[in-house]
């Protein structure tokens, strides 16, 4: 390998290509991407940390205790 690729061998450059076609692939998930991509670049500031946590507040409960159903015990 030279070493010039030795990054664009890297698993999460694969990672991150396997979601972009995805995304492309999937009806409505570039936008998930792009909503993705967004909350990522708002997380690494603290005044969209700040945003974050205030919209978290202003979820209603119904949405955030919301679990999977459980299978029942066969």
């Amino acid at each position: 390998m030279r070493t010039g690729t030795a990054r664009a061998h890297h698993p999460d450059v694969t990672r991150k290509i396997v979601l972009v076609v995805a995304a492309l692939l999937i009806p409505g998930g570039l936008v998930a991407l792009v909503c993705a991509f967004v909350g990522r670049a708002l997380f690494q500031t603290e005044r969209g940390r700040k945003a974050i946590s205030y919209a978290q507040k202003r979820v209603p409960a119904w949405m955030t205790s919301w679990t999977a159903p459980q299978r029942a015990a066969a």
